[in-house]
């Protein structure tokens, strides 16, 4: 048997919060930013960002401002591996009220794995890599309606395995998002809905093993409430359903709220449940912090586990951004 295949079945599954069976480059699936990350992952109808890339392209046309760019780190499994990193950009551009472009990238490095043949023999180290590349555009159909969609170019590198070519990828995405101003609550009170379809696309294939893309379709709502003045609170909520890999099909969701004051500093609680006896990750509670100041931003999130053994538990995740 050759240790080249033996891992990198191994390697995919490292990449997972819940080691997902039968796919790769299961990085597509974590929550890029920090606020939506601090909200239970219910990021399908939060307000417009730099984020909707990610979360939803059609969002982006929606946006108050013409232009936000962000970033986002998070130390990945930090107790077990060393050097595993995983960083994203996002960001969008609006050239028009009706239409809206959008960018990002993203790096997951799994840090250094040592390898040893069937014999257990030491075969050396690799330094596995994987990168998203994806644009988009956004366009408003009508008043509070707007559509859109994204292409993803994906890239998987272990490195040094020899007779190992890097897999790749590519993929599409379709957004819909809708919101309302509801006057019989306040005139500051919006109700917005997102519905999405994630990961479309090829097959990627390692050596003799190839994996489907994590297809999913998520739903998700947003309430913005005023308290009164200078403070307001947000409710959201989010559903998913892994429909690709076959063998993998799971649901998952996420509710969350944010407690905003002057528009400059936030408070956010959720929580995340998964379907742990389908290897989809245990459920957690997470938190967070936000500030505003004049065009810049920062949010930070944590995770708690519910469960007694979490890879991913106290894991952080830091986002910093500007808007124009």
């Amino acid at each position: 048997m050759n240790w080249k295949i033996i891992y990198i079945p191994l390697f995919g599954m490292l990449l997972t919060v819940g080691n997902l069976r039968g796919q790769s480059v299961a990085f597509l699936e974590v929550a890029p930013d920090a606020r939506a990350a601090a909200l239970g992952e219910a990021g399908t109808a939060l307000s417009p960002d730099a984020w909707s890339v990610y979360w939803n392209v059609a969002k982006a046309v929606a946006a108050q401002s013409q232009m936000e760019v962000a970033y986002s780190f998070t130390p990945w499994m930090r107790d077990y591996l060393s050097g595993s990193r995983f960083h994203r950009v996002g960001g969008f551009y609006r050239f028009s009220d009706k239409d809206a472009i959008v960018a990002g990238f993203r790096h997951f490095a799994n840090g250094e794995f040592g390898l040893t043949d069937e014999n257990g023999v030491e075969a050396g180290w690799v330094n596995p890599k994987e990168y998203a590349l994806e644009v988009g555009y956004a366009h408003n159909l009508m008043k509070g309606l707007s559509v859109g969609a994204t292409v993803r170019y994906i890239r998987s590198d272990f490195g040094a395995l020899q007779a190992v070519d890097p897999a790749n990828a590519v993929a599409f995405d379709l957004g819909i998002y809708y919101q309302k101003q509801l006057d019989g609550l306040s005139q500051a009170s919006l109700l917005s809905f997102g519905l999405t379809m994630s990961d479309l696309g090829t097959r990627i294939k390692y050596a003799t093993s190839e994996y489907a893309l994590p297809t999913r379709l998520a739903a998700g709502a947003a309430l913005t409430l005023p308290l009164a003045e200078h403070h307001a609170l947000l409710c959201t909520a989010n559903a998913a359903y892994r429909l690709v890999p076959s063998n993998s099909r799971v649901c998952s969701g996420g509710v969350g709220i944010e407690y905003g004051f002057y528009n400059i500093g936030f408070l956010r609680a959720g929580y995340r449940w998964n379907d742990l006896e389908k290897n989809a990750g245990g459920d957690y509670v997470s938190l967070g912090v936000g500030i505003r100041y004049w065009h810049l931003f920062a949010d930070a999130a944590w995770r708690l586990a519910t469960e007694e053994y979490d890879a991913l538990d106290k894991t952080f995740t830091f986002s910093v951004g500007v808007n124009f």
